[in-house]
């Protein structure tokens, strides 16, 4: 058989907008000297115009609505870098502990040891802030919101002997995240 010739595809047919195109760039701070034109006046921008790379007049008889048009040079592949050490605040999957929320308030309440507290007490909340690290241990623990009566450093001691967590992933890697988080203990 004949070899299959690789022919690209045709260009896409020309698509004229049925709205006008006012230039519009992000303004260059410069000496006045060097200034040659004006930017654009929001007047400039009716409900027939839209802001472009250049300007170009529209075709209201046989122009199309742009619409889901690609914008901008953004390229989807380029990865954004970042620093292995990076510590996330926000993740598309989070970290969580074994078994989740339950199975670690389970374990928590069973290794808290609840401090002398006065009779009118019912109820005492500490707020912690951690990092979990790639590894699902627990590190930089820290106090945010302490009651007092020394139930913030029983909160660190009982967190520090947790077992490992399962640590957040974010664009398919596992990573550092900062997770903060409200323990509200009931006092008998």
């Amino acid at each position: 058989p004949p070899p299959v010739e690789d022919v690209p595809p045709p260009p896409p047919p020309a698509v004229k907008s049925v709205n006008d195109t006012k230039k519009f760039t992000d303004p260059v701070v410069d000496t006045k000297e060097n200034a040659n034109e004006e930017p654009p006046k929001q007047k400039d921008f009716k409900d027939d115009v839209d802001p472009g790379a250049k300007d170009a007049e529209g075709d209201k008889k046989h122009g199309e609505i742009k619409t889901g048009e690609k914008t901008g040079d953004a390229n989807k592949e380029d990865k954004v870098e970042t620093d292995e050490n990076t510590v996330f605040v926000a993740v598309q999957v989070q970290a969580s502990y074994p078994g989740g929320m339950p199975a670690f308030q389970k374990q928590f309440v069973s290794r808290f040891r609840t401090p002398d507290i006065d009779s009118s007490t019912k109820r005492i909340q500490v707020i912690v802030q951690f990092i979990v690290e790639k590894d699902g241990s627990l590190t930089d623990i820290k106090v945010l919101r302490d009651p007092g009566y020394g139930a913030g450093k029983e909160a660190v001691r009982v967190l520090n002997g947790m077992p490992k967590w399962k640590p957040a992933q974010q664009n398919g890697r596992t990573v550092r995240s900062q997770f903060t988080l409200p323990i509200t203990i009931q006092v008998q």
